[in-house]
């Protein structure tokens, strides 16, 4: 059952832990999904615990299992949500003495050809061809190459749309040597970044240069690098980019190191990229890139930030929809570390958005206005006090909410959803204890029109969910879940429903929905999906905003013909209309 769309997260370096640590409790981690309406990324929090089984499990914030390991084989903890949900290695062959065996690839539920490779006592041996680190639908590269006892030795390629786009040299010591050019962390065909550069016994030296393109069709540009000294410490002057650089977030960074510390003046860029035709009467069309001056501050001695800065906020990205930049900074006094004075938030043209005050040992006090996690439209006012919010509510959505004097979330609240924008808002009502929901909670849709409730449940006195809950799929996009819930835990048979909107004549603006039976599935006691499944694709959308009538039907139809054909390929029975029970 699918819960999220196309998603990745954006640094994949996967984490080393203690599995006794997994018996205390819930370890919590933090992903970032890509979503595609705004063609950006978002943070979404999971957590990995040990069960009663001796499992690893993955799963988010409302206690859906993503994924259940075998703890004799947990060395590592998944940080890419859409890999922990969809990448399993599997063994077709196991070996028998001085044999090999063989390793292979399940994506989405089918296996990847001619990707995995051979073994020999639990070392890697001969040809392999395996996806990258941050493996996900729009990132679908691979590292080709040779093992030799689990060793990677000489050439070794990366390869992207079967198109070699890099790699270089390991040496008889297997250590990387010669020039070579490598992939970022977050790769995808909307994060086209490669560095290019010299090794040395598995050392960065000298010059390095990050590349970037457009997409495929274009050349590689330089936009960043600098140089590394002998021991592959940065140093000199240096053109960075931000974590998670992308089309839509085209920040860089620009400054001096030494021995790998920041230090001395540091100007923040975000670029501009738009359509023009050629110049000289050639009849093509590029792209004109500009890099414009954001913001910035100085480092002292150590790397220490000193002095007046202005920054960008974590999610600052840019929307190309609709011609405008999503400028997000704010001016603060940083002094040792220590945050002083009025910090202010701006947007836009600098506009004045929020702010409040810190203490001289930097923690928040007194009346905050704040951006919320996923700031657009909305400001979050909140009273601090030693760090702790103690009153605050959401503007335009006219409900108060509150925390008592320990921090913890008491009496009526409404929250929105990680996703919440101005096409996608949704909001969840209810009651908490003391930090934990308790009873019922219901979920609304908010359009243009009015506010629609879409479904919920209950929570027992554990804050855990219970009975039958509906809930949002895939982020929403006019599709729905339904089931069972025993002491938080997902049971039993589990539907999906999606709807579809048709706009009437006259310039009228009512809408009505459609509800359609679309899925179905059985999950075990373990939360663990079992039987046959039909589930959404992980981009599913019905697009409400379409050029006009014929387009939508016709998104509509190939939508219910792929399902139909897909139930045909399960030998089950077209699709048919349900009515939803709530």
């Amino acid at each position: 059952m699918n819960l999220f769309k196309d998603q990745t997260q954006y640094t994949i370096t996967q984490i080393q832990i203690n599995p006794n640590i997994l018996q205390n409790g819930k370890f919590e981690q933090l992903g970032i999904l890509w979503d595609y309406y705004w063609n950006r990324y978002f943070q979404v929090k999971f957590y990995i615990a040990q069960t009663k089984n001796k499992k690893i499990k993955y799963s988010t914030n409302d206690e859906f299992i993503l994924r259940v390991d075998s703890l004799e084989h947990f060395t590592q903890i998944l940080n890419n949500l859409e890999q922990i949900k969809y990448l399993f290695w599997f063994e077709i062959s196991k070996p028998n003495l001085n044999q090999l065996g063989r390793w292979a690839v399940n994506w989405k539920g089918k296996v990847l050809q001619d990707i995995g490779g051979w073994y020999s006592n639990g070392l890697k041996q001969g040809f392999w061809k395996e996806p990258i680190q941050n493996y996900w639908t729009l990132s679908q590269a691979y590292q080709v190459g040779e093992y030799q006892d689990g060793q990677r030795i000489g050439t070794w390629k990366y390869e992207y749309e079967d198109k070699e786009i890099g790699g270089g040299k390991y040496d008889d010591k297997y250590l990387k040597n010669g020039r070579w050019i490598e992939l970022s962390d977050n790769f995808s065909n909307n994060s086209y970044i490669t560095y290019s550069g010299e090794y040395k016994n598995n050392k960065k030296i000298d010059k390095w240069d990050i590349n970037y393109r457009f997409s495929s069709v274009y050349p590689f540009e330089q936009i960043g690098g600098g140089s590394y000294n002998i021991q592959g410490i940065k140093d000199g002057k240096w053109i960075d980019l931000i974590d998670n650089f992308y089309r839509q977030k085209q920040v860089t960074f620009n400054g001096e190191y030494q021995n790998y510390q920041k230090v001395g003046r540091w100007d923040t860029y975000f670029r501009i990229e738009g359509l023009f035709q050629s110049e000289f009467q050639l009849m093509q069309i590029k792209l004109l890139f500009i890099f414009k001056f954001s913001g910035g501050g100085s480092y002292e001695n150590g790397g220490i930030k000193n002095g007046i800065w202005i920054e960008l906020s974590d999610n600052f990205y840019k929307i190309l929809k609709w011609k405008k930049n999503k400028v997000m900074s704010y001016q603060i006094q940083i002094k040792r570390l220590i945050r002083i004075n009025v910090l202010n938030q701006l947007f836009f043209n600098l506009i004045f958005s929020g702010g409040g005050y810190y203490d001289v040992k930097g923690i928040k006090q007194g009346y905050w206005i704040e951006l919320s996690d996923d700031f657009r439209y909305i400001n979050k006012e909140e009273k601090q006090i030693d760090g702790i919010s103690f009153l605050g509510s959401l503007i335009n959505l006219n409900k108060c909410d509150f925390y008592n004097e320990l921090g913890f979330k008491i009496g009526s609240w409404v929250e929105i959803n990680e996703c919440f924008s101005n096409l996608g808002q949704v909001l969840y009502q209810g009651e908490y204890f003391f930090g934990k929901k308790t009873g019922k909670w219901n979920i609304y849709w908010k359009n243009n029109i009015n506010l629609e409730k879409l479904g919920g449940g209950l929570y027992d006195d554990n804050g855990l969910k219970k009975r039958i809950w509906m809930e949002l799929a895939n982020d929403f996009n006019q599709s729905l879940i339904q089931g069972e819930y025993k002491c938080g835990q997902t049971v039993g048979v589990w539907d999906t429903y999606f709807r579809f909107s048709k706009r009437f004549e006259e310039m009228q603006i009512s809408i009505v929905y459609s509800f359609i039976f679309r899925s179905c599935g059985f999950q075990d006691q373990e939360r663990i999906e079992n039987g046959i499944w039909i589930e959404l694709d992980e981009d599913f959308k019905m697009n409400q905003n379409c050029q006009n009538e014929q387009q939508q039907q016709f998104q509509i139809n190939h939508s219910l013909g792929t399902i139909q054909r897909r139930e045909k390929d399960w030998k089950m029975e077209r699709i048919k209309e349900r009515k939803m029970e709530y």
